[in-house]
């Protein structure tokens, strides 16, 4: 694969539009500079929205769009279903803004965890260290237990009774004593 592969196809697009880097920079909410960055591969590779947003900027299809994306390995996020709608046909969506709306929301989570965590902390300092090893020792990236504190996560437990909720604790309790005995 070429080494700035979406900047060289980015700046023949831009070329045949007929639009300036300075102006197409602009139009996409950045610095005057980015788009000739870019282009010279100083910036590797844009997040996708950026990328996405370029694209659109320069009139390019839907379908040619995610040619582009695909080829230059830029993948897309996993989004709610009406912004990946959007984003597949040819609406007007400004996905900056709708990006940076998402980014500022997230931002805020890690605030109320800490506080969140302080405070457990403070309560019941022996169980707030046992959790907070076992996450820090999931959150490692080794032999796949990242992947599998994201998939733990990701699940949405609320919806489940008590009972349903003790069964699964239960599960993984005797699991991991089973696993801790055969290490034995």
């Amino acid at each position: 694969m070429e080494e700035n592969l979406f900047g060289d196809i980015l700046k023949k697009l831009r070329e045949a539009a007929g639009i300036g880097s300075r102006e197409l920079s602009r139009k996409v909410g950045m610095t005057d500079a980015y788009v000739s960055q870019l282009e010279r591969g100083a910036i590797k590779k844009p997040n996708y929205f950026t990328a996405l947003n370029l694209l659109k900027n320069l009139s390019v299809s839907a379908e040619e769009r995610e040619g582009i994306l695909k080829r230059c390995n830029i993948p897309s996020p996993n989004l709610p279903q009406d912004v990946s709608e959007a984003l597949t046909d040819d609406s007007d969506i400004d996905l900056m803004d709708w990006f940076m709306e998402k980014r500022k929301e997230l931002s805020q989570i890690p605030l109320r965890l800490n506080i969140t965590l302080n405070t457990f902390i403070e309560r019941d300092f022996s169980k707030a260290e046992q959790l907070l090893k076992s996450i820090d020792e999931l959150i490692k990236i080794k032999n796949g237990s990242f992947n599998f504190f994201v998939e733990l996560l990701s699940l949405n437990y609320m919806d489940l009774t008590s009972d349903q909720r003790e069964k699964i604790i239960n599960f993984i309790k005797s699991e991991i004593n089973s696993n801790d005995e055969s290490k034995q």
